[in-house]
């Protein structure tokens, strides 16, 4: 099963919790890409994101591992496969300068790391004519 996002191709090579873990396979040029290989861990919790019609539109997931924190949101229902403008931003009260993956994607936005245990995160997304279905900020706890 293989996936395109972008100029990158991804095959699927894990499942956890639900959640296709990605691997690039060709050179890829986006944030994403770039912290995939080490966001590999469980999902520790994630957030529904509803559009104004009350139909769930997104996921936002976050999981941490081995001194790492990802956070990675997923078009879902009617939106995925659909391109969209999406982003994704992550941050620390720490480190407060943004790491972001936006564009238009079909869908996903990210995944993002840090190291640190916890970080916040800003999610957007709008729909094909550009009107914003969502845009949302969540502190994910660093328990």
């Amino acid at each position: 099963m293989q996936f395109s996002r972008n100029k990158s191709v991804f095959r699927v090579v894990a499942a956890v919790s639900g959640l296709a873990l990605l691997m690039p396979l060709s050179g890829a040029s986006t944030a994403s890409a770039a912290v995939t290989a080490t966001c590999t861990s469980e999902v520790q919790a994630k957030r529904d994101y509803l559009d104004s019609a009350g139909v769930l539109a997104a996921t936002l997931y976050w999981y941490k591992g081995s001194g790492v924190t990802c956070a990675k949101l997923v078009a879902r229902g009617k939106y995925y496969g659909m391109s969209k403008y999406m982003s994704l931003s992550v941050w620390d009260s720490d480190h407060p300068a943004k790491t972001t993956d936006a564009g238009t994607f079909k869908y996903y936005a990210g995944p993002l790391s840090r190291n640190v245990g916890c970080m916040d995160a800003t999610s957007v997304m709008k729909n094909a004519a550009g009107a914003t279905i969502m845009n949302h900020t969540t502190a994910f706890s660093c328990n």
